[in-house]
């Protein structure tokens, strides 16, 4: 892999849980807020074969864990950019889910300003579209207790961590810097870009509802959308479903790629 930088080479910032070198495809996968890595360990095992998975390792979280979450979007951009450019070798797919999706769109938007590098298709999960004002009220800047209070509705933390108050002190500054990306998303008018989209969303989600993920198709190119049972949270390992619509969405890629 290409180096970043000295002080964070690329192998910090990307995860292949199943290494596969001669893969005609790459998945690039962000997590939610909170999330990290090893949420799409199960994955890349239910994949096609065709395609190898890259888990985005962002600061604050799994090996990276004493390092500051990012709280700015523009310095977090500057940066995913520069790991795209170097880890991309081949065709390439983002796929985001809540934040994940927000980073999955606006690293395209800053890939189209001038790098010569853009994903076949961007697949969008749990995410309501930019032109969507937030549904929740925010929580970023609440006082401790109270914003540990308000958590568990955007976050999938097992209550046994919400109950432990120096497990809190861990997980509360990474929570903190993710939702305050969340919910000061877009960071500036959005604008469309020219990538094939997917979109998919929980029945019962209260945070992207249905409806305010299907607006994805004011800006992206060619848009499909699927709506699956569950949360916020419907893309949880052992949700079938959600995998096979997802590999069948990567087989397509796989056929325009040739």
């Amino acid at each position: 892999m290409t180096q970043v930088s000295e002080e964070c080479p690329l192998e910090r910032w990307l995860w292949r849980p199943l290494p596969r070198p001669d893969a005609r495809l790459l998945l690039l996968c962000f997590p939610c807020a909170g999330g990290g890595p090893s949420t799409f360990y199960r994955w890349a095992e239910e994949l096609p074969a065709e395609v190898e998975l890259l888990a985005v390792r962002l600061p604050g979280r799994h090996t990276r864990i004493s390092e500051r979450p990012y709280d700015n979007w523009a310095e977090l951009l500057h940066r995913l950019v520069q790991v795209v450019i170097a880890a991309v070798d081949r065709p390439f797919a983002l796929f985001g889910h809540s934040l994940g999706a927000m980073m999955a769109y606006e690293l395209t938007r800053r890939l189209g300003d001038g790098a010569d590098v853009a994903p076949h298709r961007l697949l969008l999960a749990g995410c309501r579209a930019p032109d969507v004002p937030l549904l929740l009220p925010a929580i970023h800047r609440l006082p401790d207790e109270e914003f540990t209070r308000n958590l568990s509705l955007v976050a999938s933390t097992p209550p046994e961590v919400f109950a432990d108050q120096r497990m809190m002190r861990l997980v509360r500054p990474l929570m903190r810097a993710d939702l305050t990306l969340a919910e000061t998303w877009p960071p500036v008018a959005p604008t469309p870009v020219p990538v094939a989209a997917t979109a998919f969303a929980g029945r019962n989600d209260i945070v992207a509802p249905p409806w305010s993920t299907r607006r994805w198709s004011r800006f992206v190119g060619p848009f499909a959308s699927y709506v699956l049972a569950g949360d916020h949270f419907f893309v949880r390992p052992g949700d079938g479903c959600f995998l096979e619509l997802l590999a069948a969405e990567l087989n397509a890629v796989l056929t325009e790629v040739g």
